[in-house]
Parts: structure tokens; C-alpha cells; sequence
């Protein structure tokens, strides 16, 4: 049929002792007559292994360009100098009420989390161990590793430590964990959609701009001749595939606000894909003149961490004492608080019927909004949900710091969602499977299973104020979407499903 697929390439693996692999090193060409009848091509110049970890070749890698950030934070650390408030595992469990010493029983639960080779990333296993033993966490090895690579890296990166650390840090015990590198978002896509291992839960802390798709995969984009819309298209085509299986993917929002230039509003892909559940970041505050302030009984609160006493050289610090009133807001810049929590409507996607009423309450408010012709109201609006994302106690490379971003926000989600499917299948029920419509749904029916932030902004960036921005109101905005999570009516409600 006169198909040209030139050149080809004999590449080593990373074991010496393996077959290499054979791959596409330039463009593929197609005849006019069959292309109508072709969705896309994969497999031929993509790297796909998998491995257990454990094998000295613990590094991911690969070539390109960095083309992804991690939302777009990078997993911002800063080492403790004074006395602050920290928030380790326990304090997070505690303050979204899951039950004291609950964990993961079932031997079938499983989750994951994602970063992408192109940014020469992995996590370390030994910092994760060394973070279980200083915060008394009953967390287990990240079980499996999928990654896709071309060449190694020796060096840890700290989005993935941190990732690593809340999820496991939220959901123990967790006998299924993965750490899931590939290329970028369609052959992860597509393994989504068709990998018979793939973890129940995974949660993405690397996000790109909506219109930068094909900087991601210029190879993809060039073969199928796509714009960027038609790219994020087709991966959400294998993305509703995933969910259709039961898969739940959580996404953080960005850490540069509404307008990362400080100019237009924007978004980020995944973010704004439907078929995800996108997190927002909020602060834990005593100033809860505008919120719903919150207090637990100390029967309600897990046993405190030992880092409550010393964190960082030793230097005293202090766990929040839930038992007093406290509450959350946005989070938004300020000088404890390099970030701003992102948010905002979609430049691609067109807005999911799930959340078309919650959207139109919050157009009905007086909230801040960006002027007319600078957002489109009918398009996806993001977040759907909020968790923490400050001063969560990390360790990277055996430093103690804490951290912060919405690249904390979506672990924590994807750890409570992980500890409701096991609470689930424990009770022969299915699982979540895909979270973002079910939400909605919980806040109409069962509004006691999420808490309301009621005010806050997300007119900032990570350096400056104002900026187009928007307004937190009573029920979805998009600066926080629903709210935070109360685990314990979200069980009870999805139990009665």
C-alpha cells in the first residue's frame, strides 16, 4: 500500500542480557487513501517496560525537552528555620476525618502515581522508608514500576518523593503501589484504557498548558498532522475508556493561580480533561470569620506524629491541635505560601453535563470573575475538589523540609479515594471507579460529606497580586470546586449507593 515507515534503529535495553528493542527514529507517512480510515498510530517509537523495583536500574529517563512541570511548583521545599505548624499524615487523616488506624486491608486495592520520563524523574525508596520510620507511618514499598525509558538517571527528584509520601502516607497499607513513568499523556492514555495491571487509583501531579499538547508529543502530533485541540482529544477518547473502567484519575490544578502570565486566564491538560477529578489547594487557618469553622474530638484524631516535637534540625514545631476551631481557605499567595492555588475554565474542553448546575450557581453569584472575553463560562470548569497544600512534612534527600502545591493536594485526594475502595471491596461492593460525576451528585444529596470554602481567591501567581482571577463562593467555584473531603460521610454515602 506504499506506506513509508523509515528509518528504523536497533536500541540496547537496560539490560545488557536482553534483546534490543526495535523502534521508529523519524515520521511515518501515509497514503491519503487509507488515512480516513486510521485513528492513530502507537507502539513504533515509544519505549515500554515493565519492571519491579528492586533492580539496581531504579531511574527514569528520557529524551526531549522538559515539557512538563509539576503543577507547575515543582514540589516547592523549604527547610524549617523557626517554629511552624506542620502537617504530617496524621494530622491530614485526622483533619478530613478518616477513622483513627484505618488502613488498607484487601489485597487487591491498588494505586499509583504518574510522572512523566521526559523530565528525567523518579522517586527515592529509601527516602520513602526513612519517611515511614520518622512519622511512624505503616506505608509499604511502591510494589511496581512501569516506566518507559531510553537511558537512566541517578538522581531523585523531589515531585516524586513527595508524591510518594502523601499518597502512601494517606492510604497504608496499600499492598498494590505503582510509580508510573511514560512519555507523556497518550501512551499513557492508551495504557489506561488497555493495561489489565493498571493500578485502581493514580494521581498526577505533572501537568502541561492546554495549548502545549503538542509540545509534548511533537512526534504523535506530526504523523497524525493534529492540532493541540485534536490531541487532547484523542487522549481523552482513551482516558473515557479508563473511567468506562473503573479507573479513578486525580489531577492537580497548578500552583500559578488563574492566569499564569499574571495576564489571560489559562488552564492545564490534564487538568480540564472530564474524565479526571482535578484538586485545588487550600491553608489550614484559625481565622474563620467567612468559613465553616471545624473542630474534632480527640477520639476523632490519630495519634500524633512524632514529628510533632522536632522537625528539621531538631528545631521545635507544632502539630495543629484539631480540637480547637479551625477552618481552610484558598490557598493564594502570601509569605508562607509560595503558590497560588489554579483554577478557572477551559480554553478545549466543553463543560461536562455533571457539573453544568454547580457551575451555573457560581455564575449566578457576585464572586470575582476576569473581565468578559478573557474566560468561556460553557467550557470544563476546574477544580472539582480541594485538599492541603501546605506544610506537609517531607523528606528529600535525607532533609526534612515541608512542602507544599497542589502537587500534594491530588495524592491526598487519591489516597482517601484509595482507602474508600478498600473500604468498599471489603464489603463486596464496587469501587469508586470515576470519581468527578459521583461528586457532584454527593454534594446535591449528601452535602454533609464535603466541606464548602466559602472565600479566597485565585487572582494571584506564584510571585505576584492581582492578576484575573477568581472568587470562592457558596458551593462549586472555580477556585476550591465542592469543597474538602469528610471521608467518613463520603464512605457512608458511597456505601449507600
Amino acid at each position: 500500500m506504499k506506506t513509508q515507515v523509515t528509518p528504523w534503529a536497533l536500541l540496547p535495553r537496560d539490560n545488557a542480557q536482553a534483546d534490543p528493542i526495535i523502534r521508529q527514529i523519524s515520521a511515518s507517512h501515509l497514503p491519503q487513501c487509507i488515512r480516513p480510515h486510521l485513528d492513530v498510530i502507537v507502539g513504533l517509537h515509544d519505549f515500554i517496560e515493565a519492571r519491579r523495583v528492586g533492580s539496581p536500574h531504579l531511574t527514569f529517563a528520557g529524551a526531549g525537552t522538559n515539557d512538563l512541570t509539576s503543577s507547575p511548583l515543582n514540589a516547592r521545599t523549604t527547610q524549617m528555620e523557626e517554629p511552624h505548624i506542620v502537617l504530617p499524615p496524621q494530622s491530614l487523616l485526622s483533619l478530613y476525618r478518616v477513622p483513627r488506624d484505618l488502613y488498607a486491608s484487601h489485597p487487591k486495592t491498588s494505586h499509583g502515581f504518574f510522572a512523566p520520563y521526559k523530565n528525567y524523574v523518579r522517586y527515592e525508596p529509601g527516602t520513602l522508608h526513612r519517611f515511614y520510620k520518622k512519622l511512624a507511618i505503616q506505608g509499604t514499598d511502591i510494589h511496581h514500576n512501569h516506566a518507559n525509558m531510553s537511558k537512566l538517571m541517578h538522581d531523585p527528584e523531589n515531585e516524586c518523593d513527595m508524591d510518594s509520601q502523601m499518597l502512601t502516607g494517606t492510604a497504608q497499607r496499600v499492598q498494590e503501589s505503582w510509580f508510573w513513568s511514560d512519555l507523556s499523556w497518550y501512551p499513557l492514555a492508551h495504557q489506561a484504557a488497555h493495561d489489565h495491571g493498571f493500578p485502581e487509583v493514580l494521581s498526577f501531579s505533572y501537568v502541561s498548558m492546554e495549548k502545549a499538547g503538542c509540545e509534548c508529543e511533537p512526534e504523535l502530533c506530526l504523523i497524525h498532522e493534529w492540532t493541540y485541540k485534536e490531541y487532547q482529544h484523542r487522549c481523552n477518547v482513551e482516558f473515557m475508556k479508563a473511567a468506562a473502567r473503573g479507573i479513578t484519575l486525580v489531577v492537580a490544578d497548578g500552583d500559578d493561580g488563574a492566569s499564569p502570565d499574571c495576564k489571560t486566564p489559562e488552564t492545564y491538560y490534564p487538568t480540564s480533561s472530564p474524565w479526571f477529578t482535578s484538586v485545588g489547594g487550600t491553608i489550614l487557618s484559625r481565622n474563620c470569620t467567612h468559613e465553616h469553622p471545624r473542630k474534632l474530638h480527640p477520639s476523632q484524631q490519630w495519634n500524633p506524629a512524632p514529628v510533632c516535637t522536632t522537625w528539621g534540625d531538631d528545631k521545635a514545631v507544632h502539630c495543629p491541635d484539631l480540637s480547637e476551631p479551625f477552618c481552610e481557605t484558598a490557598g493564594t499567595l502570601q509569605p508562607s505560601l509560595l503558590m497560588t492555588t489554579g483554577g478557572g475554565f477551559s480554553w478545549v474542553t466543553p463543560q461536562p453535563k455533571y457539573q453544568s448546575k454547580a457551575v451555573q450557581g457560581w455564575l449566578a453569584s457576585s464572586a470575582m470573575r476576569p473581565a468578559k472575553g478573557l474566560w468561556n463560562e460553557s467550557m470544563r470548569g476546574i477544580p472539582d475538589i480541594s485538599a492541603i497544600c501546605n506544610r506537609v512534612t517531607v523528606l528529600y534527600k535525607g532533609r526534612e523540609m515541608y512542602a507544599g502545591g497542589t502537587s500534594a493536594s491530588a495524592p491526598i485526594i487519591a489516597g482517601l479515594v484509595t482507602l474508600l475502595n478498600d473500604q468498599l471491596r471489603l464489603q463486596g461492593r464496587p469501587r469508586v471507579g470515576f470519581l468527578t460525576p459521583a461528586l457532584y451528585r454527593m454534594a446535591e444529596t449528601h452535602p454533609a460529606a464535603l466541606v464548602d470554602i466559602l472565600s479566597g481567591h485565585n487572582a494571584c501567581n506564584m510571585f505576584s497580586c492581582p492578576c484575573p482571577g477568581y472568587g470562592a463562593s457558596k458551593g462549586w467555584d472555580p477556585v476550591t470546586g465542592l469543597g474538602v473531603p469528610v471521608f467518613d460521610e463520603m464512605l457512608s454515602y458511597f456505601m449507600g449507593l
